[in-house]
């Protein structure tokens, strides 16, 4: 018998991932589209499509995809088809299933709430995230047209608001988002579906694409503060090359107009850095908008690069959300719909298993400590755990703990 020690890393990799796994279900399980659930005498129980939705993300393939692995692992005919995924995870009408996803993604946020993690008031970011789709026609409900990307331009889009410092970076709302939504109507949505989860934002970060009169009014009217980078226009162009001439200031009052309206905000001018002076005049400088009156603004302008910077860590979070984004041909929003909520649901409580393996440390700047248990890991360990589970017919639970001891 092997009585050498477990690596201690193997050993908590293995224990947040049975933490990870089964927090994913229970949080999800009541709030699950209507198809997820099935009927009572439904083939395959909800913890088994869970398991294969699971899988999908951890291996990144499509229902197909890991329908065809599956079959080679295990007799086929207990195992569910392409076809019977997709109608399970995406049978449900669009409505109903973007609600459910809502109170799931929702759910995540509860042991964060306990925790006291979202008790502060947090910095959050505004941003789009597209998805390439090679359809026909476009769908103005969740469809938009964008840079191209993966030989096509046409692309499934989504806005998310994300916490980017202050409780180690959930995602707290999602929208799809299509050319029916304009700006503003975005913007309130997100402020407002952020509300609801408790979060409160002390500093909302956009980029210049939200620099419209319309969706500055609808932040100034929620009271919501913030920062965005200002288009270098005409207008904000002569303020720049005032200040550099010395007959205009750094921080003044600031009105941008529009079709819609107008709105009053601060403009905030910074030179750059790495600036040359060979550059052209508005080129060395950087120029941002910002809810925060005059002598506010003064007080924060060395600062307010580096506050922006912190709109990035939404980036960040993309590209780990991505490592476990299934992949998908589908023309059915629903699925599609479930698919990107569930990465992002995977995230939520992978960030937070992970807040809890760490007991809580925080750095000097007040952000949460993760132990280095990262996305790539969390995969590896649930390819081999899922299978096991579906062909051993074994609960997480007793798995896991088999596993670890």
């Amino acid at each position: 018998m092997d009585t050498s020690p477990a690596d201690p890393s193997r050993t908590l990799q293995l224990s947040i991932s049975k933490n990870v796994f089964n927090r994913i279900y229970s949080l999800a399980k009541p709030h699950l589209p209507p198809s997820m659930i099935g009927k009572r005498n439904c083939k395959y129980r909800v913890k088994t499509i869970t398991e294969y939705l699971v899988m999908m993300c951890a291996d990144r393939l499509s229902a197909e995809g890991i329908s065809n692995v599956m079959m080679d692992r295990t007799d086929s005919k207990k195992t569910p088809t392409g076809a019977c995924l997709l109608k399970r995870i995406g049978g449900s009408q669009y409505q109903v299933t973007r609600d459910c996803c809502d109170k799931v993604l929702d759910a995540t946020l509860r042991d964060p709430r306990m925790a006291n993690m979202l008790r502060n008031p947090v910095v959050t970011a505004t941003d789009e995230h597209d998805i390439p789709a090679h359809f026909e026609k476009m769908d103005d409900e969740f469809m938009d047209t964008g840079k191209p990307k993966g030989g096509t331009s046409k692309m499934i889009r989504y806005t998310t608001v994300k916490v980017v410092k202050g409780a180690a970076g959930f995602t707290v709302a999602i929208h799809a988002t299509g050319k029916k939504y304009d700006k503003a109507s975005i913007v309130r949505r997100m402020l407002e579906c952020t509300k609801k989860t408790g979060v409160t934002s002390k500093l909302h970060m956009l980029d210049r694409g939200y620099y419209t009169a319309k969706v500055l009014a609808t932040l100034n009217e929620a009271g919501q503060p913030f920062i965005m980078p200002a288009v270098k226009n005409k207008k904000v162009a002569r303020a720049i090359v005032s200040y550099h001439e010395k007959t205009g200031k750094a921080v003044l009052r600031h009105t941008v107009g529009g079709k819609n309206g107008t709105a009053t905000v601060t403009l905030v001018i910074i030179k750059r850095k790495n600036a040359k002076e060979t550059d052209p005049i508005v080129d060395q400088y950087l120029a941002f908008v910002t809810s925060a009156d005059v002598h506010e603004a003064n007080t924060r302008i060395a600062t307010m690069p580096e506050e922006y910077k912190k709109r990035w860590g939404i980036e960040t979070g993309y590209r780990g959300a991505k490592q476990v984004r299934p992949f998908t041909c589908s023309r059915n929003p629903s699925f599609r719909l479930v698919l990107f909520y569930f990465t992002m649901v995977l995230y939520n409580v992978w960030v937070m298993s992970n807040w809890i393996a760490s007991g809580g440390r925080t750095d000097g700047g007040g952000d949460y400590v993760r132990p280095p248990i990262t996305m790539y890991r969390l995969t590896k360990a649930f390819r081999e755990a899922c299978v096991q589970m579906i062909i051993g017919c074994v609960i997480s639970e007793e798995f896991f703990a088999e596993a670890v001891k």
